[in-house]
Parts: structure tokens; C-alpha cells; sequence
């Protein structure tokens, strides 16, 4: 397997990160080479569990030649993918449609209506937190371009982006609570009975385009933490 030295002392040993993301501790005897190595220096060694055995600096022909950018890289696509779907349609409301972005001011301007008799506003606030799965997709970004993210990184980002929706949407849904207008708001009565004779399913919250592209792309980081290994690391592992 390949992997990074991060900190190395003769006589104490040190921890390098291996390409599937994990950290292993190298005992002093187990370096091979010559001269102790640095960190940054490129090595190639056996894990057994979480320690590195056999450690041998990488030959200059082999460090010099790095295989292709996304090789190493699988979960850069989908996190940019992943961004791009907090922009398409989360909510639809009949012919209305709210993004990731825009779901707690959409929701709010139809006021008490939206859905048919049930007060959404003591409940909205929770999908505030929305906001961490571009967060995510951002961070992980900038870690897949600097070869910083690993195996745990993509499974944990891609947990959070398929089940954090869901938790939100059943949590403020829960604190949703029946509306009651006063008597003395003719008007607010007429209009709801209105709303429910004409066109009864026209508030009522629907999975979005982007909600279930962001469920499919979440599952694909989990299914890229589980499962994908770079060329480099199968092929010395």
C-alpha cells in the first residue's frame, strides 16, 4: 500500500496516512531505508491493522509519475454534482417549487396555509440546517482537489447527505401544528375552505428533482468510501 509519511523519529517511530485515508503508527525498527524519512516523503508498506510494517521509501521513478488527477480523487465529481442539486427543485408545492436554498422563505410566504390547515411556521426553523449538506459538498470539494479526503471522509459526507433531509423534514414536520383561525377572521376561513375545495393537494410538500438527486449522490459517496481503491494502492496492496 501507498502512503504519506506525516511525522518520523529514529528512535520513537512515527504515523503515516495511507491512501485509503487511514492513519498507521510505524514502529522505529520497521523503516527500511537508509536514512530516516521526512514528512511528505511518498512510502510504500504492509498494514497490519493500525500499524505500518515493512516501510520502504517509493523509488523517484514511481513517485514522479502520478496516475490520473480523479483516480485518487472519486468522490470530486459527485461533491460537485452534489452542490449543483442543492439548486434544483428540494420542495414543490403544486406549481410552486422551492431549491435547498430558498425552502424556508417559500414555505413561509404562504403563511399558515401551506399545507391545508397546518401552521408550518413553528417547525420551519429546522430546516435551516439544510445548509451543512452544500457545506459539505464545498468541503469536500476543496479535500478531494488537495488529496486530503478519505474513505471515512466520503462515507461520513455521504451519511449526512442522505439521511440529514430526512431527519429535518421529519423533525420540523412534527412540530408542524394545526392552524386555527380566529372567529373573527372571516376572510382567513373563506379563503382556507376555498383552497381545500379547489384545489386541495396544491400545498401539500412534494420530494423535489433535487431532493432525490441528492439522495442518489449521497448513496454513490458511500458506495465510493465502501468500495473504491486507487490504482496505485490496489496495485501495491
Amino acid at each position: 500500500m501507498i502512503g504519506t509519511i506525516l511525522s518520523f523519529d529514529s528512535e520513537t517511530g512515527g504515523v503515516l496516512r495511507g491512501e485509503d485515508g487511514r492513519r498507521y503508527t510505524i514502529a522505529a525498527a520497521a523503516w527500511s531505508g537508509d536514512s530516516p524519512p521526512k514528512a511528505g516523503d511518498r512510502v510504500d508498506f504492509d498494514a497490519e491493522g493500525d500499524m505500518a510494517v515493512a516501510v520502504y521509501a517509493l523509488p523517484d521513478d514511481i513517485i514522479a509519475a502520478p496516475g490520473p488527477f480523479l483516480a485518487d480523487r472519486p468522490g470530486l465529481p459527485i461533491a460537485l454534482l452534489l452542490l449543483i442539486a442543492c439548486f434544483l427543485p428540494f420542495l414543490t408545492l403544486g406549481p410552486i417549487t422551492a431549491n435547498l436554498f430558498n425552502v424556508v422563505s417559500t414555505a413561509s410566504s404562504l403563511g399558515r396555509y401551506a399545507p391545508v390547515n397546518v401552521n408550518m411556521e413553528t417547525g420551519l426553523w429546522l430546516f435551516h440546517f439544510l445548509y451543512v449538506v452544500p457545506a459539505l459538498a464545498v468541503t469536500l470539494i476543496l479535500l478531494e482537489w488537495r488529496g486530503l479526503a478519505g474513505r471515512w471522509t466520503r462515507i461520513g459526507i455521504g451519511l449526512v447527505g442522505l439521511l440529514g433531509p430526512v431527519a429535518i423534514a421529519l423533525g420540523a414536520r412534527a412540530l408542524f401544528t394545526a392552524t386555527t383561525a380566529p372567529q373573527g377572521r372571516l376572510a382567513a376561513r373563506l379563503l382556507r375552505k376555498a383552497r381545500e375545495y379547489l384545489a386541495p393537494d396544491l400545498f401539500v410538500p412534494q420530494i423535489g428533482a433535487g431532493w432525490i438527486a441528492i439522495a442518489v449522490l449521497s448513496l454513490a459517496l458511500i458506495l465510493a468510501g465502501l468500495f473504491w481503491s486507487s490504482p496505485a494502492a490496489a496495485k501495491k496492496s
